[in-house]
């Protein structure tokens, strides 16, 4: 019978080398997949763009991306029937060229910082290990 103690450590182990493995097969997606998500990106803003001109809704979520990335429309300020007030003044981008750039400029950001998550886990993974290796021998675990 496995004491307790030894379980509960042996099942975060299991959970971070899960969660480690699902962190890894997500980054080679969004690696392997990065065409297809950029022209689901562009794709997804023709499309809200033209569902927002014709069914006169509110006009929120276009605010905000084009005021954030001082942008106009997908490409340009053309792509709009009527351009809203939310459009830069000055000729500028489309919000698709600047919503890459900007998700460009913060990919080495973003992989930083799942490096330094995987490393902690790692080291979570070692001393659990460490852990479980430490009361299974000295018979220092949870007996009923």
């Amino acid at each position: 019978m496995v004491p307790y103690s030894d379980f509960f450590v042996l099942q975060f182990f299991v959970l971070l080398f899960m969660l480690m493995l699902a962190e890894l097969a997500g980054a080679c997606l969004l690696l392997v997949n990065e065409e297809k998500i950029n022209n689901f990106l562009e794709t997804d803003l023709k499309t809200s763009l033209k569902t927002t001109e014709t069914k006169n809704t509110s006009m929120t979520d276009w605010d905000i991306v084009q005021k954030t990335f001082m942008c106009c429309g997908v490409f340009n300020a053309s792509d709009w029937r009527v351009q809203p007030a939310s459009c830069c003044k000055q000729p500028c981008d489309g919000c698709y060229t600047k919503l890459k750039k900007w998700f460009d400029e913060n990919l080495l950001t973003v992989g930083v910082g799942v490096i330094v998550l995987c490393i902690v886990e790692v080291l979570g993974m070692c001393f659990s290990m460490t852990l479980f290796c430490h009361i299974s021998r000295s018979g220092l675990g949870y007996k009923l």
